[in-house]
């Protein structure tokens, strides 16, 4: 996959294919095991001299990026190949205890890409190892930027990791509501950015789709990327009330529902059960 649909904007024109787009479409499209096979062998081609899996299908753009190598380490983890790439596996984890993602990262413009990325490679794989490396690490690392400033899709980010390490994230829950629009929808959050240039890209609707996610996460935790051999890190409260949508239109229907939402979060210790974190 190519990270434009067509010419390249604002950069080359032949823009070449790259890793990163290509492994998140295959771990979300889930292709047939022979032809996802033969795509990472042709990956394994564009491995560096120190073993970190490279940006491009392009020898001529020797370029790295921590999220880019967490991406297709997903990929092959969730395949059962990630021992292929355990060079890659130990710089991310270095990423992470050194916090070398906290100014992002060349092509992802915040560290909370950095983290929720890594949460879904946990969440790729039920690797006892996998998990002992990275996962007692990211809680730390999440924690410390809880009530950090943030715009919307850092703030869903942030509380996705949070609840999936098994922290209730109140504090930025109350960043993310507020900021919630006449329409329903949250205001673009950046995400991707130019390596060069820094020109940043974000989306909307990726925004948005995130918001929704937190919002569900701490009304029903657990909900998502539960798939953890540890289950003892999860969050084990379930607040009582259905979770309302957030795709309704108008400044009475908006109001209402940020008003239920924060209802259960001021009395959340009245419908609750003890929290794990």
């Amino acid at each position: 996959w190519n990270f434009f649909q067509g010419k390249g904007q604002l950069t080359t024109e032949q823009f070449p294919f790259d890793l990163d787009t290509t492994s998140l479409a295959l771990t979300v499209l889930r292709r047939e095991r022979k032809l996802a096979f033969s795509i990472m062998d042709e990956m394994l081609e564009y491995v560096g001299p120190d073993g970190i899996i490279l940006t491009y299908f392009d020898h001529r753009r020797p370029r790295f990026d921590p999220i880019v190598c967490v991406n297709t380490l997903s990929l092959f983890y969730s395949y059962g190949r990630g021992n292929e790439l355990q060079k890659t596996l130990q710089w991310v984890h270095e990423v992470l205890r050194n916090r070398a993602y906290l100014e992002g990262t060349r092509y992802y413009e915040t560290p909370e890409c950095f983290l929720f990325f890594t949460s879904r490679l946990l969440a790729s794989s039920d690797d006892q190892q996998l998990h002992a490396m990275l996962k007692p690490l990211l809680k730390e690392r999440v924690q410390e930027r809880i009530g950090a400033k943030g715009d919307a899709l850092a703030l869903a980010m942030r509380i996705i990791v949070t609840d999936f390490v098994g922290i209730r994230n109140e504090v930025d829950l109350r960043a993310l509501l507020p900021l919630q629009c006449e329409d329903g929808g949250w205001e673009i959050g950046w995400m991707y950015k130019y390596g060069s240039s820094g020109i940043r890209i974000g989306n909307r609707g990726l925004t948005t789709a995130l918001a929704i996610k937190a919002v569900e996460a701490m009304r029903n935790p657990s909900i998502l990327m539960s798939h953890s051999p540890s289950p003892s890190s999860n969050i084990v409260a379930t607040p009582s009330s259905k979770v309302k949508s957030t795709a309704a239109t108008g400044r009475h229907q908006r109001t209402k529902s940020l008003r239920d939402s924060l209802q259960w979060l001021w009395h959340v210790g009245k419908s609750s059960k003890p929290i794990e974190a």
